[in-house]
């Protein structure tokens, strides 16, 4: 897939980058072509080789209506779960991580939706672990990335339809704290 310069596109696991310009390079002997990403929101610039592009999962964003429709489907499905439906164990969780970043390797939207969408479910039924609030942290940042470019809206308004399913849930689950006078 050919991309063109000032062009922004999705870097699995990354986020969103701007397709700065394309570079060559030599290597081995050989020059070879390379889209030079510069990401949006994290000091980082990357050279991607054009001609296996689509092999790093380097896609275009999705368009706002499409993220609009899968948000839209995310939040219809959060009343319908069930903590108990998923296995916390820690052998579930080392079963879980090894799924987990293969889909956020792969970079496909509705893939990390998922992911972030299991761990907030999971979050209402016991304490999340190191690893599942870093990789909910991560989820959470990759949506709110294309949220915000595709749709053009700002930060808290992307973390505000990611989030909003949940406060239902939350509020009307969450334990009650007692304060006591002395």
């Amino acid at each position: 897939m050919q991309y063109k310069i000032n062009e922004k596109v999705i870097y699995p696991a990354h986020g969103v980058a701007l397709i700065k310009d394309i570079v060559e390079k030599s290597v081995s002997g050989n020059t070879l072509k390379f889209y030079r990403l510069s990401f949006l929101y994290k000091d980082m610039t990357i050279l991607i080789p054009v001609n296996n592009c689509d092999q790093t999962g380097v896609r275009r964003l999705e368009p706002a209506t499409s993220l609009d429709a899968m948000v839209k489907e995310y939040a219809d499905r959060v009343t319908g779960k069930r903590f108990n439906e998923i296995d916390v164990s820690p052998s579930g969780w080392n079963k879980r991580y090894k799924d987990y970043q293969l889909r956020v390797q792969g970079g496909d939207f509705k893939g990390v939706l998922a992911i972030y969408q299991e761990l907030m479910y999971i979050a209402q039924g016991k304490d999340l672990s190191f690893g599942e609030k870093g990789l909910l942290h991560s989820t959470e940042e990759l949506l709110t990335q294309e949220l915000m470019v595709s749709k053009d809206i700002d930060r808290s308004s992307a973390l505000e339809t990611l989030r909003s399913p949940f406060k239902q849930f939350i509020v009307s689950y969450a334990p009650q704290h007692r304060t006591t006078t002395l």
